[in-house]
């Protein structure tokens, strides 16, 4: 959800009345992403369906990037309102309009979706999204390509028992994020949420020399972060290692 500064909602409401579509649309937009961070998330919801209809009213084909991107908004508003069944339905909205017509942002939606399935404890089809998500291009700067979505497969095969597999994806994670050319202040707390990870795999494994030498360092991150729950249960890894 995009957030806009300095909104006058009073001019914001008066623009709903004008006879320009695209003035109305972002009015819409704007009101939406203002109850949104203000913890109106129904409103929120009501005013991303009024923009996103008023799109599809006018020319579905025109606007069809515009609208996948509200739909993704509105997938985010119903996560924060806990309805992941409506979310699940949302995103394959934005999905569907992608494959349509052949928008190179599907790949980020589909892996929201794989991310809402694995939120709603389904490892299997949350695998699917993600490994469809391989063979798709990336252009989304946030996602740091390859790298989140070994993490993400890797997550998933723990959670089914997979520890094998999961090592292999999760290596392949931390090879990714230590190689890419990401600012640096990101690139460690990339590196340790699949250091952390992996830990899980090798507590499967059995392998007590690698859960030393991953979680170490994961748990010297994580106190530095201040994030107790990561930490205790890394100290008993480390303590069981």
């Amino acid at each position: 959800m995009d957030r806009y500064e300095n909104l006058n909602e009073k001019e914001l409401w008066e623009n709903l009345a004008s006879k320009d579509l695209l003035e109305r649309v972002d009015s819409y937009r704007k009101l939406s992403s203002k109850a949104y961070f203000d913890g109106r998330y129904k409103e929120s919801l009501e005013m991303g369906s009024m923009a996103r209809d008023l799109l599809l009213e006018n020319g579905r084909e025109s606007f069809h990037k515009e609208i996948a991107s509200i739909l993704g908004s509105m997938t985010e508003i119903l996560e924060i309102m806990k309805d992941l069944p409506e979310a699940l339905n949302t995103i394959d909205e934005a999905i569907a309009i992608c494959k349509e017509y052949g928008d190179e942002d599907i790949g980020s939606y589909i892996r929201y979706k794989g991310r809402l399935y694995f939120k709603d404890k389904k490892y299997e089809e949350s695998l699917a999204c993600h490994k469809e998500s391989l063979e798709l291009p990336d252009i989304g700067p946030w996602e740091h390509s390859l790298g989140v979505d070994y993490l993400n497969i890797g997550m998933s095969l723990n959670r089914l028992g997979r520890f094998s597999e999961a090592e292999e994806y999760l290596l392949k994670s931390i090879d990714s994020f230590l190689s890419e050319d990401e600012d640096e202040d990101e690139r460690p707390n990339w590196v340790m949420q699949a250091y952390g990870e992996i830990v899980e795999t090798y507590v499967g494994l059995n392998n007590g020399e690698q859960i030393l030498f991953f979680a170490q360092p994961a748990l010297d991150w994580w106190e530095n972060q201040g994030v107790r729950r990561t930490c205790w249960w890394l100290k008993y890894y480390l303590a069981i290692g």
